[in-house]
C-alpha cells in the first residue's frame, strides 16, 4: 500500500478479478498480482439479445422507427466463418454485402456497438435487421471474443 502504483491498482474499483502468486525461495517471499476484468458468460441467444437491444436504443436515440428483428441462418454461418478463419473479411461475409448492409466486428462487450454501425442503424430506408454471433478463441483472440455480424435491409 506504500507504493502509489500498487495502491492505485488495489483500490481501483473497475477491476473485478485478481490473481495472486506467492513463492518462497529460501528466506525470501515473492508475491505477484494481476488485476483484470471478468466478463459474464452469455449464451448465443443472450448475446444476440444484448446486441439487438443496443440497436434498438441507437435507433430510438436517432428518433427513427424501430427495426424489425429477423433471423438469418446465412448470417450466423458467415459470422462463424469469421471465427473459424480468424478474420473479418471472409467469402461468406462478402457474399452477404452484395445484397444488404452489413457490419462485422469483434467485441468483448456485446452491448457496445461499433461506431461504424450508427450510419446503417440510423438509415431511414432500413426496416429490418438480423444479428449473428459466434464466440470463439482464436490465435488472434486466445482468451476468446464475440464475432458479430449485423445485417440491415
Amino acid at each position: 500500500m506504500l507504493s502509489p502504483p500498487h495502491r492505485e491498482n488495489l483500490l481501483d474499483s473497475s477491476y473485478n478479478v485478481a490473481g495472486f502468486g506467492v513463492i518462497r525461495l529460501g528466506d525470501q517471499l515473492y508475491v505477484v498480482q494481476d488485476f483484470g476484468h471478468s466478463l459474464p458468460a452469455y449464451s448465443t441467444a443472450q448475446t444476440e439479445d444484448a446486441i439487438a437491444d443496443a440497436v434498438g436504443r441507437a435507433r430510438r436515440g436517432a428518433h427513427e422507427a424501430a427495426l424489425t428483428r429477423k433471423s438469418d441462418a446465412a448470417l450466423t454461418e458467415a459470422v462463424c466463418s469469421m471465427a473459424r478463419e480468424d478474420r473479418l473479411a471472409t467469402r461468406s461475409m462478402h457474399e452477404l454485402t452484395q445484397h444488404s448492409l452489413v457490419v462485422s466486428y469483434t467485441n468483448m462487450h456485446p452491448e457496445v456497438l461499433p461506431e461504424g454501425a450508427s450510419r446503417m442503424i440510423e438509415d431511414r430506408g432500413v426496416k429490418n435487421f438480423a444479428v449473428g454471433v459466434c464466440y470463439a478463441r482464436t490465435d488472434t483472440y486466445p482468451s476468446g471474443v464475440y464475432w458479430v455480424g449485423l445485417l440491415f435491409y
